[in-house]
């Protein structure tokens, strides 16, 4: 059985139809890329994993238990981890808060009323253990008091890959995590990935096709909020319709 199962998956936003069909299977342990236009709906796919987006048909399954209809704390809490597009750090948080309250979510902690409650939980040692293990992990153990907002971006966006780990997930979604980097940030970057992803399953949104190639096994393309083809990277590359489809946009922009 698939670890993440969607069949027949239509959204739309308004009266317009994002997703209009979507059919993908992911065995666990697998590493998709999920490429196609801007526009196409690969974000929209992301939200309506991770209950941000609500499906109007279909079914959305993690290791054979519907994700439909849950909150995304709940869907977190069954073992999804997500980065976003657009950065969600706090940027007077230093980075080992911002390790450190995704690890007491993890653990089961809960907040409550008074301002020395993160203080006092810091003392724990379990979650002490935990973030400095994701900061060496991460490479991050040398800027951990510094707030994020100041962190060159690759950085930043390298603890939002370690916020999306820290609930230990099953399942991690990782949307353009290398857009905006240079060549050299990236190589690092999917260095960083493919070591802290590796024994899960993973499923990636990415313009950059040497990214798609070094940390895919499989690639899916959505085209106009369908899969047209799911498959490995050489058998999408040389698809008849996928190479019409691509060449035509790019002859239309020059």
């Amino acid at each position: 059985m698939s670890l993440l199962q969607i069949e027949e998956l239509h959204v739309q936003i308004g009266t317009q139809p994002i997703l209009r069909g979507v059919e993908l299977q992911v065995p666990a342990g697998q590493r998709l890329a999920l490429i196609g236009p801007n526009g196409a709906g690969k974000s929209t796919l992301f939200h309506a994993i991770t209950g941000l987006a609500m499906a109007q048909r279909g079914r959305i399954s993690l290791d054979g238990q519907s994700l439909l209809g849950l909150s995304t704390h709940q869907i977190v809490r069954r073992g999804v981890g997500r980065s976003f597009q657009i950065s969600q750090l706090f940027a007077s948080l230093t980075v080992a808060d911002h390790l450190r309250l995704a690890c007491l979510s993890a653990l089961g902690y809960h907040g409550g009323r008074g301002s020395g409650l993160l203080h006092r939980l810091t003392r724990l040692g379990d979650v002490r253990e935990r973030v400095q293990s994701q900061l060496q992990a991460l490479e991050l153990d040398d800027v951990a008091d510094t707030p994020a907002g100041q962190l060159p971006y690759a950085r930043q966006r390298m603890l939002e890959l370690g916020l999306a780990l820290a609930v230990d997930p099953r399942l991690l979604l990782l949307d353009e995590p290398t857009a905006g980097m240079s060549r050299s940030e990236t190589t690092d970057f999917v260095r960083r990935i493919d070591a802290l992803a590796r024994g899960r399953t993973l499923v990636l949104v990415e313009h950059d096709m040497p990214v798609v190639f070094d940390l895919a096994d499989q690639v899916a393309v959505l085209h106009e909020g369908r899969v047209l083809i799911c498959a490995s990277a050489q058998e999408v590359q040389t698809h008849e319709e996928v190479r019409r489809l691509y060449l035509s946009r790019r002859e239309a922009t020059c």
